[in-house]
Formats: C-alpha cells, structure tokens, sequence
C-alpha cells in the first residue's frame, strides 16, 4: 500500500543516486539527491521547495487548491521561508501564486489517459532567476515537435 514503504526505496532513487556517482568527475556539474521526499535549495537570494507531489488531493481533478494548501503547510512544517513551491507529479504544466507545476517528460501516459482523461505535450518548465528579483521569466519547452505526431484517427 502506498505510504508503507520509505519514500527513497525505489527506483527513481536507485537513478539519481547512480546519475550522481557518474557525473561526479565533472566539475562543472552539480547533483542533488534529496535524502527525503523534499528538498529546499537556494539559487541566486532564492529559495525553492521542491516536492514529487504525488500526495497533494485534486478538487474535482483540478489540483490548485490542493497545491496552495500543501505549500501553505510546508511553510509552517519546515519553519523555512521559502519563494516557490515546485511540484511534478500532475503532468501539467502551471503557475500561480508563488507555486510552480512542472510538465511531463512522457506527456499523456496510459494512466493519466486511462483513469483521468487527462494528457498533454511532453514539456518543461524553464525559468530564469535574478538575484534580487526571483524568477523573472518562465516558459515550457517543448520536449516534441507536434507537427511531427501522427495525427488522430478517427474511425467512423
């Protein structure tokens, strides 16, 4: 059942930690495996909480409300300050308050499809960072050109 096992016993972790140990001889690259299911860093006067996400509760499959209250929640859990939430999870890309959701490698998966009725383009978020100023411009990359996706069939 979900919530038995520890958060860092799985594959994902197994990935980023194997990711880590490969690009350690690189000087020009850094790695940061959280040794839990968040993490705070700071870039440039800025701090980020990051989360998976996977526990924050949809209303009517919208996760918005949700997400403002979990980030209100870690506020007070952390007794950290911090300027944006960043979440994955939810496979769509958005942004509102101080909260950041990123997209999807994969875009529609068989699950989001299947159970939610729920896809999208693969893409990332990308933002710029100033120092006294946070983020001041983000955008979603395209991870696929979609005039390259075959188009939908239609059976009639």
């Amino acid at each position: 059942m979900k919530g038995e096992n520890d958060p860092m016993d799985n594959l994902d972790f197994l990935v980023y930690k194997w990711i880590e140990e490969r690009m350690a001889n690189y000087q020009n690259v850094e790695v940061n495996v959280a040794e839990t299911w968040w993490m705070v860093v700071e870039r440039m006067n800025t701090r980020f909480a990051l989360i998976h996400g996977d526990d924050i509760r949809n209303w009517m499959t919208i996760p918005f409300y949700g997400a403002e209250r979990s980030e209100a929640r870690m506020q007070r859990l952390l007794r950290i300050n911090f300027n944006y939430y960043l979440i994955g999870h939810h496979h769509q890309s958005a942004e509102f308050s101080n909260i950041i959701m990123n997209g999807t490698w994969v875009g529609g998966s068989e699950l989001s499809l299947k159970s939610m009725q729920l896809g999208g383009l693969p893409t990332q978020r990308l933002f710029s960072i100033h120092p006294n100023f946070g983020i001041t411009w983000s955008r979603d990359i395209r991870l696929v050109d979609p005039s390259k996706l075959p188009p939908t069939k239609i059976y009639t």
